[in-house]
């Protein structure tokens, strides 16, 4: 995975990340498109299909307009 994808992979690298920073408004990009997180939820990866594995994801609302 690490070949693959670099970035922040965990709750804690995400946590540690975040509290390192002072407090202020957050919200994900996605290319051109903002977004703000409205949850965390467990899913489901069902990697064979025999077994599968749970996961967080952050459940986001597209935003209108543009804070930047």
């Amino acid at each position: 995975m690490d070949g693959i994808f670099n970035g922040i992979r965990t709750s804690h690298e995400l946590a540690k990340t975040l509290l390192a920073e002072p407090d202020s408004l957050i919200t994900i990009c996605v290319r051109e498109d903002e977004y703000m997180a409205e949850k965390v939820k467990t899913v489901k990866t069902h990697a064979n299909y025999d077994d599968c594995v749970a996961h967080k994801t952050i459940v986001c609302k597209k935003m209108k307009g543009n804070l930047r």
